[in-house]
């Protein structure tokens, strides 16, 4: 059987011959609530519950043996069908899906009076490890989405402390260099510091020297105005002697000249 004719045998259960005594409802279209597993989360809470009661074996002994054969032969393409289905689905394939696809298979075996407790448990506990691997692939997204994000941020945080660093390291050598310079002012202000220090100390004996000097130059200044002044007196007395003395030299000249022709005009006497 194909997997086409097999999908419409999930849809539809085969026309086959009944007995009048056998009655056969028609596979409900939408579940009953009693027909889930309630003590299941999740997809599998969607899952039919396992009949609790066999098949009514009576009305099918009624059947007539090509009627058993055929519905036995039905169910068991029906029980491969779901197995060839469940067993060669993607991972990636919905779990409500496997669920959905589960159910119609179950109402059909239901429908067809099979007995399938052992594929039932097969199938709920493939469903039940589909459903954990669904939610730890979610739950694995999740984190590989928080991952993926926490690495993008992390490269910011990579590339901010880079540049922070770079920036810490180019204010570090700024910082030593005007330390550096800063120290050699300092040093250089401590010498000027001593260097004033010895001007201020030789500046003050200066200044006591200079005190002392000023007052010999005062005095000496006095003397010399006092010497100055005896000097121009006596050089005017020294003018005034030396016109008197002028004087008295013509005098002299004038007299000498006298004697002179004086004793001249005595010689010539005798």
């Amino acid at each position: 059987m194909d997997r086409q004719n097999a999908n419409e045998t999930l849809f539809s259960p085969p026309s086959v011959p009944s007995p009048k005594k056998l009655i056969f409802k028609d596979p409900p279209a939408v579940q009953a609530k009693d027909d889930v597993v309630g003590e299941d989360t999740g997809p599998l809470f969607l899952l039919r519950k396992f009949p609790n009661n066999s098949p009514n074996s009576s009305n099918f002994n009624e059947l007539s043996p090509d009627s058993s054969e055929l519905y036995a032969s039905t169910a068991l393409s029906v029980k491969k069908l779901i197995v060839s289905e469940l067993s060669s689905s993607r991972e990636n394939v919905n779990v409500e899906t496997m669920v959905e696809l589960a159910n119609k298979a179950f109402e059909t075996l239901d429908w067809l009076g099979a007995d399938y407790a052992d594929l039932y448990d097969a199938v709920r506990a493939l469903l039940s490890h589909c459903a954990q691997l669904s939610s730890a692939k979610s739950e694995l997204q999740t984190h590989q989405n928080e991952e993926s994000n926490a690495i993008s941020y992390l490269d910011v945080l990579q590339r901010r402390c880079t540049e922070a660093f770079e920036a810490f390291a180019g204010s570090l050598a700024e910082y030593l260099e005007a330390e550096k310079r800063l120290g050699v002012l300092n040093t250089s202000v401590s010498e000027q510091r001593e260097v004033l220090r010895k001007l201020k100390k030789e500046s003050a004996q200066k200044g006591k020297e200079v005190a002392v000097l000023k007052g010999k130059w005062k005095r000496c200044l006095r003397s010399h105005l006092v010497i100055k002044n005896e000097k121009n007196e006596f050089a005017e007395q020294v003018t005034k002697k030396r016109k008197i003395v002028q004087m008295i030299e013509g005098r002299c000249d004038e007299i000498k000249a006298g004697v002179k022709r004086c004793k001249e005009t005595l010689s010539s006497l005798y």
